[in-house]
């Protein structure tokens, strides 16, 4: 059974937006995971933040949360790549702090990979309003190529995915040295 690592980096957040992303995480119908709560909020004048979520995960004591704390502000792309050099899943996956899976993502997203044998796959994306109303789904099916050219093209003109839609298989996103600042 591949294990999936799940990074949450988190910055300037309340801990129930927080909590609302790590029990999408914790509710999937797909349980060998490991979730990375990645702490961003470094600077001193967001202590209450870091002191917070601290606190949220000693509460939550979940064997499942994996809670790091940067010693500097890195920003949400290279917050995810600490998170990734810590990652011990065989698959990687990503969830911003104030957003939440569906609860077959990872099963559905997963089993579509290893069925297909690939590095990498994005999904169909709900983007919710502040009263959790969908007011726009991303979804994929004019995609007629997966050459790179074409998916820049399509992103560029259509957007493709935020960030929370893919998933890795780790060696292959470690080989390629996560995000670019």
């Amino acid at each position: 059974m591949h294990k999936v690592s799940v990074i949450i980096p988190t910055y300037k957040r309340k801990k129930e937006m927080v909590n609302r992303a790590v029990e999408s995480v914790l509710n999937q119908t797909y349980n060998n995971i490991e979730i990375i709560l990645i702490d961003d909020n470094a600077k001193p004048e967001h202590q209450s933040y870091r002191e917070e979520i601290e606190n949220y995960v000693k509460e939550k004591n979940n064997e499942k949360i994996t809670y790091i704390q940067n010693k500097e502000n890195l920003g949400g792309a290279l917050a995810r790549n600490v998170g990734i050099e810590k990652a011990t899943g065989d698959y990687i996956t990503f969830l911003d702090d104030d957003d939440r899976y569906l609860p077959r993502k990872i099963e559905n997203q997963l089993k579509y990979m290893v069925e297909n044998n690939l590095d990498m796959s994005f999904t169909n994306t709900h983007i919710c309003n502040g009263k959790d109303r969908i007011i726009n789904i991303i979804d994929h099916s004019r995609i007629k190529s997966l050459r790179n050219d074409y998916l820049m093209r399509y992103h560029l003109t259509r957007k493709v995915v935020p960030t929370n839609a893919f998933m890795y298989k780790s060696d292959s996103l470690k080989r390629i040295g996560g995000f670019n600042n």
